[in-house]
């Protein structure tokens, strides 16, 4: 079954857009080198490189360096396409399709504290 993922930002309920089919991994990648692609923004901002593109070849597109430059110091974390974070529970967690923010195996009930569901997640 195939499943996609994308770097959710936890400060902002904002995902960066990148959906990378089956790999994680390369998300986890982007995550660790986060200050890296968001330090390129200001080249794009240059007279001479309005325009210019920069980006990542491969199945999941394009990396937006502007997404990365704005969620510098935020908490960025692995999410896939149904709106489970890993490293935290995920299940539903009450209204609003919140997701349980808890650890996997936690006693009592789901906890959401208002984290939804990315866009367009199920």
């Amino acid at each position: 079954m195939s499943c996609n993922y994308d770097v959710l930002c936890l400060d902002c309920e904002d995902t960066a857009g990148v959906s990378y089919e089956r790999r994680p991994g390369a998300i986890r990648a982007l995550i660790r080198h986060a200050v890296a692609i968001g330090a390129l923004a200001p080249l794009t901002a240059e007279e001479d490189t309005v325009g210019l593109s920069v980006s990542a070849p491969g199945p999941g597109g394009s990396v937006d360096i502007g997404w990365f430059a704005a969620h510098q110091d935020h908490r960025l974390v692995v999410v896939d396409e149904y709106g489970r974070i890993e490293g935290l529970c995920g299940e539903h967690a009450g209204p609003a399709h919140e997701r349980c923010r808890l650890l996997p195996g936690h006693s009592g009930p789901h906890r959401g504290d208002g984290l939804r569901q990315p866009p367009g997640a199920g």
